[in-house]
């Protein structure tokens, strides 16, 4: 497996008796040879399954049955399974890994055997630095409208925060939402700044929830050595498709358990900030923008961790209501 794209990096010669900086796929590849890192796919139906079996069948993970990529022999017992479990899926090897045209690393993986451990050590050798602070972004995942002024105020901030040396920013990484706002902001703050120290921003999704076209872009990537693909027409740069990968973003965490049309809970992003955490001795924030009942999980998970939380108040839905209890509670010392 190979990258399209081969950044500044690779096309430097190190000084004589120092040693080669790996790239992104070396860096993968060493974690996947050791079994620190595996796939998942969906063994309810097989690619090798009989011929008696309807293709158009729906599978309870999102998939036709003709769509299945397992060649081992298929768990037929859960085929009417009402709701999914884990014990549907089965682990693989990782396939899906490289860069894209603009540079941006990717890996498709599960989340099982310490992977966040393993992808935390993987991108500290990849910016080569340890983080000094993580800024989780989380909030609304679809459109959403604030002020203008808060907007601007808002996306000069976050610019200036992702600016600033050895930190790290975390998002869905989907080009739509809070997560497209945040790496707007801070493309933006690169045009304008004069700075060396290159951003980097991570995004973090279920592999279920980027739209197909995006899907099997980086399923090509990840399988061919040169892509005859145009930027412009690269579905994951695809400024209209709100389920495509941002395009200002450095890194792509896509975790995967088998399932399409689904989306994760917090458990991985708190699990990925406690291990960035424990393993760097760095400090890690919360910012909420906007959201509804799911950005709930994020905030408790914040609170049981004892992390701060930064709410912008004014940005819509559950910011807003928790900002005006917040500003009730500071006025009278209770909430009723």
């Amino acid at each position: 497996m190979s990258s399209n794209s081969v950044s500044s990096e690779d096309n430097v010669s190190p000084p004589r008796g120092a040693k080669k900086k790996m790239t992104w796929k070396e860096l993968v590849k060493e974690q996947a040879d050791k079994d620190n890192l595996k796939g998942a796919t969906c063994a309810v139906y097989s690619e090798n399954g009989d011929d008696t079996v309807n293709k158009e069948t729906q599978c309870i993970c999102g998939r036709l049955a003709r769509q299945h990529s397992f060649i081992g022999q298929p768990k037929t017992k859960f085929r009417n399974a009402q709701r999914w479990i884990p014990q549907l899926a089965i682990e693989v090897d990782v396939t899906h890994y490289g860069q894209l045209e603009n540079g941006a690393r990717f890996i498709r993986c599960d989340t099982e055997n310490d992977t966040f451990k393993t992808l935390v050590e993987i991108i500290v050798k990849d910016v080569s630095t340890e983080p000094k602070l993580l800024v989780s972004c989380y909030g609304g995942a679809g459109y959403f409208t604030m002020t203008d002024d808060l907007e601007r105020e808002f996306m000069s901030g976050i610019g200036q925060v992702a600016a600033t040396k050895d930190v790290w920013i975390l998002t869905t990484g989907l080009n739509s939402g809070v997560s497209g706002l945040i790496a707007e902001g801070v493309h933006r703050n690169i045009l304008l700044s004069e700075d060396i120290w290159k951003p980097i921003v991570i995004g973090m999704s279920h592999w279920g929830t980027i739209s197909e076209g995006t899907r099997q872009y980086l399923k090509k990537q990840a399988l061919e050595s040169q892509s005859t693909t145009s930027q412009d027409s690269v579905p994951s740069l695809d400024e209209n498709d709100t389920k495509a990968l941002d395009k200002y973003h450095t890194h792509f965490l896509l975790l995967d358990d088998g399932r399409l049309n689904h989306y994760l809970n917090d458990d991985p992003r708190s699990e990925f900030v406690k291990a960035t955490c424990g393993q760097t001795h760095c400090h890690a924030v919360t910012i909420i923008v906007e959201g509804g009942l799911n950005t709930l999980e994020v905030i408790q998970n914040d609170l049981n961790a004892q992390r701060p939380i930064v709410i912008v108040h004014g940005s819509g839905r559950l910011a807003t209501v928790l900002g005006n209890l917040l500003e009730k509670a500071g006025k009278t010392a209770t909430i009723t």
